[in-house]
């Protein structure tokens, strides 16, 4: 009688039945993509099937820049096609607030662009120990308090500031026996040795 039959069903007679099927177009077909941001869901988003996203969401994290999403360990790029259900993860890398100097098998640090008022020089800056702060590297950064300065770091130019009124303290490994850490005018109270 052109009835629609959901299955199972009993039967205690004879009776005739039609299967009829509806085609789904990929137009219909949606699949899920699911955004990670340090093991959290930071978003979702339904695509149509074979399409591509742009606009993907930029999500931010203090003292990192953002790389881009990754799909089993590869960049996903907006030209990409969604054929599937996919999580993407959010990738980022962190800010290096120094401009250095990279050889093989070391960094020499040329100047601080960061916005601490307390700064700490890693020990390691792209997997190579930190061994010689420049001349100059803290040059008119007026804000700083206090530097620490790690074990690695072997060779420190005189004259690290130009000036300020508000550095007090400087922490440096014992290997290093002399130096002048500022020019005329810059207070500085304490020295300490690790």
């Amino acid at each position: 009688n052109g009835s629609l039959v959901s299955t199972p069903i009993n039967v205690t007679y004879n009776i005739a039945l039609e299967a009829r099927s509806e085609e789904i177009k990929a137009e219909d077909v949606y699949y899920n993509v699911t955004y990670i941001v340090d093991g959290v869901v930071y978003d979702t988003h339904k695509v149509l099937a074979n399409q591509t996203m742009s606009g993907l969401p930029t999500p931010t994290k203090e003292g990192y820049s953002f790389v881009g999403w990754m799909l089993n360990g590869n960049l996903w790029n907006e030209s990409n096609k969604v054929t599937a259900n996919i999580t993407l993860i959010a990738r980022f890398e962190k800010i290096i607030p120094f401009i250095f100097n990279e050889y093989e098998d070391h960094i020499e640090i040329t100047g601080y662009i960061g916005k601490d008022i307390n700064v700490v020089i890693p020990s390691e800056i792209n997997d190579k120990p930190v061994t010689y702060i420049m001349a100059n590297t803290f040059k008119d950064c007026v804000n700083i308090v206090s530097i620490d300065i790690p074990d690695t770091v072997n060779k420190i130019d005189d004259n690290l500031f130009t000036y300020s009124e508000t550095f007090e303290w400087i922490t440096i490994p014992k290997q290093i026996s002399y130096f002048t850490p500022i020019s005329s005018g810059t207070k500085l109270d304490i020295i300490y040795y690790k």
